[in-house]
């Protein structure tokens, strides 16, 4: 036993638990047996030290110890039960019920046979998994998305409150924008290479700020902006080189630079009048020409994690403003 009433065993198995290790529990059929005569009575008691202490216990065996030890001290069916193995065993075995796994007996009289039987069981464990270890980047990614999706799903009905605002004119594209962004708060790194040699080159801020252009006749009007930034009130749609007028005459996602500012912006065209346009820094200032370089490596250092909210951002941007 160490501090605490607790066993090296006990922690191994907990650590496995929180791993979401696959547990096979294997005990003697007599110790088994004795047990399942037990279980209910230590149920009931469980419960009553839940109820007494409004609190778990601190080990297996803190609901138990008293209960054991003075029936130990008796001539009875619970103490002839209790000599057949150490006061911990009960309490362990309780909780690995309690926690929803299965007692397996393992006989050592027939030790041969049940080795043969233990090795039978984990090959049809294993055959049971085999075929999701090739999937597992892809098992990964979604639990990572589902994740995502549900830190958002209250955040997602905010946006959408705030566009039902702007459609009874109560609120402005502006104050949407401010909302929107607070979900690509974090930073990102840019990584060459990642499937091969992956390579930190530089990191991307969280988006600090965001500007809407909406298209009338031949020009894009600024209709809303955030954190005050100098974004020009309005483009020719006959003006070079200007992203936001790129992004919606081309129908695609364009990364800028601008160096003085040390500036990433990602543009979105949403449909035919309305392009958005999100605000980025980067960590070490970089010239243009390697933003070029490493347009590709920035644009999936925005959008990995956040595809799902843009689209959905988009949808929320969409239809006609």
């Amino acid at each position: 036993m160490l501090d605490g009433d607790i066993t090296p065993t006990y922690l191994e198995y907990k650590a496995a638990m929180l791993e979401d290790k696959h547990i096979l529990v294997f005990v003697s059929p007599d110790i088994k047996k004795s047990f399942l005569d037990l279980k209910d009575e230590m149920y009931d008691l469980y419960y009553q030290y839940q109820e007494k202490t409004k609190r778990l216990p601190s080990s297996p065996l803190e609901p138990f110890k008293d209960w054991i030890y003075q029936e130990l001290h008796k001539n009875n069916l619970y103490s002839n039960i209790f000599k057949k193995a150490d006061p911990f065993i009960w309490a362990f075995l309780f909780e690995i019920i309690r926690e929803g796994n299965w007692l397996y007996e393992f006989d050592i009289a027939h030790s041969i046979n049940e080795v043969k039987r233990i090795s039978d069981m984990l090959s049809t464990s294993f055959r049971s998994v085999v075929h999701f270890i090739n999937k597992r980047k892809e098992i990964q990614e979604m639990q990572s998305m589902l994740d995502y999706l549900d830190n958002y799903s209250s955040y997602t009905l905010e946006l959408l409150e705030e566009k039902n605002k702007i459609m009874n004119h109560e609120s402005d594209w502006s104050k949407l924008l401010e909302k929107a962004i607070q979900a690509l708060n974090h930073q990102k790194d840019i990584i060459q290479n990642p499937e091969i040699n992956p390579i930190v080159v530089n990191r991307i801020s969280e988006c600090y700020a965001a500007s809407l252009y909406q298209k009338e006749g031949n020009i894009l009007s600024l209709i809303g902006s955030t954190s005050n930034i100098s974004a020009n009130q309005m483009y020719s749609l006959d003006e070079d080189d200007i992203y936001v007028v790129d992004a919606l005459t081309k129908r695609e996602r364009i990364i800028a630079y601008r160096e003085d500012k040390n500036a990433i912006y990602l543009t979105l065209p949403v449909n035919d009048f309305v392009v958005c346009c999100l605000h980025y820094r980067l960590e070490k200032r970089w010239t243009k020409e390697q933003v070029i370089a490493y347009e590709k490596e920035i644009e999936y250092a925005i959008i990995d994690g956040n595809e799902y909210f843009l689209d959905f951002f988009k949808l929320i941007l969409g239809g006609r403003i």
